[in-house]
């Protein structure tokens, strides 16, 4: 009698997004920690700003001083 091993779950079907470590310095008003965090390297305001369909990039707006 033939028969067929039970079909296993495939180990290799999965597929996280990606993390979006580009570049993020802007003007160099803002840096890039060792974990990924931002921050402004002059005082200012930041602002979040719509960069194409479906992407945002942010900016440093120095204050005037």
């Amino acid at each position: 009698m033939a028969h067929k091993k039970a079909g296993g779950s495939s180990r290799n079907g999965r597929d996280s997004i990606g993390q979006r470590r580009g570049v993020k310095r802007f003007g160099g008003q803002i840096g890039l920690g060792r974990d990924y965090t931002l921050y402004a390297k002059v005082d200012g305001i930041v602002a979040y700003e719509d960069f194409g369909r479906n992407r945002k990039r942010v900016s440093v707006y120095p204050n005037e001083s």
